[in-house]
């Protein structure tokens, strides 16, 4: 971006980008300012910003006099200050104008005028003179016509660019009425908008009361779960307890059954060991029962001796002792 002493003097300084009459629609800048008793507007063409600085500007509006007498003083030194452009300065006062001390002290801005060039001295008129005198007021004439043509053109152009900034305040004013329309309309939805704001704040705080009363009852549902929750620990660990001590007895009752097993199964092996010998005992008897009843079924005597009967009527063994 520019600043503003090298916006003044670049080349493009004059040209006007948007200017009411030369397009059919343009971007108008639209700013709400809060005006109070006393304070002024001052609208200019450059002709009057590209001559006089800020501060004059500033100097001459701080000045005593009235809205005619300032702007006839912004015209007058933006002329003394070379200007040789159309100078259109606008100054609207709102209110009562107000002057604090310093401004009362202030004396008006004097313009002096430009000194007014110093006459030409000729020489003195030889031979010819009465008619390069005919041909001076000749021209004289011509430049008169031309600076009154330019003048009524000046006037002219003054006037249509007058009456267009008129069509452009009258259109700034239509703007401005239906701003302040939208203005309205916007408060207007804002303020609906308050209510359903309020609406939705009154909902809001309604459930948040119903929430919290929701959050004590789980809170209270949580510490009663948490007491049940110890006290089936304290179960847990009894039982626990409990269990332990009976597995503890179920063990030594096992151990014990383990051992009388043991002692049973020692028992049952001496036992085996003892039927072993005993049917080992009954085998060689039986041999030797076998080896006297072949040697009595060979001898002649038991042959030709019937066997004798017993009490029963039954014949003794071979080999049976008596009495036995």
């Amino acid at each position: 971006m520019l600043k503003p002493e090298q916006a003044a003097g670049h080349p493009d300084a004059s040209v006007l980008e948007r200017a009411i009459g030369s397009k059919p629609d343009i971007e108008i800048d639209i700013r709400n300012e809060l005006l109070k008793d006393g304070d002024a507007i001052l609208l200019c063409s450059d002709g009057l910003s590209g001559y006089v600085t800020d501060g004059q500007i500033e100097s001459v509006l701080r000045s005593r006099g009235t809205v005619r007498e300032t702007t006839e003083n912004l015209v007058k030194l933006a002329l003394d200050n070379g200007g040789n452009d159309n100078v259109t300065v606008q100054l609207i006062q709102y209110g009562t104008r107000r002057e604090t001390q310093a401004v009362r002290d202030t004396q008006p801005v004097k313009l002096t005028p430009k000194p007014a060039p110093a006459p030409r001295r000729f020489p003195a008129q030889r031979e010819g003179a009465p008619r390069r005198t005919l041909a001076a007021f000749a021209i004289a004439g011509i430049v008169a016509a031309s600076a009154a043509t330019l003048f009524l053109f000046w006037n002219a152009r003054n006037t249509g660019e007058l009456r267009t900034a008129r069509e452009g305040t009258k259109s700034l004013e239509q703007k401005l009425q239906a701003a302040n329309a939208a203005k309205d309309e916007a408060a207007k939805q804002a303020e609906i908008l308050r209510e359903e704001l309020r609406a939705a704040g009154q909902s809001a705080k309604t459930t948040t009361d119903n929430l919290k009363k929701e959050l004590r009852t789980a809170n209270a549902e949580k510490e009663k779960a948490v007491k049940d929750g110890e006290e089936l620990k304290k179960q847990l660990a009894t039982a626990k307890q409990s269990a332990k001590t009976s597995a503890e007895k179920i063990q030594k009752q096992l151990q014990a059954a383990d051992a009388a097993k043991e002692k049973a199964l020692t028992e049952v092996r001496d036992l085996r060991q003892q039927l072993e010998g005993k049917e080992r005992d009954l085998q060689q008897a039986r041999k030797q029962l076998e080896g006297v009843t072949k040697a009595n079924k060979a001898s002649p005597a038991a042959q030709e001796t019937p066997p004798a009967k017993g009490p029963t009527g039954t014949a003794p063994a071979a080999g049976a002792k008596e009495g036995s």
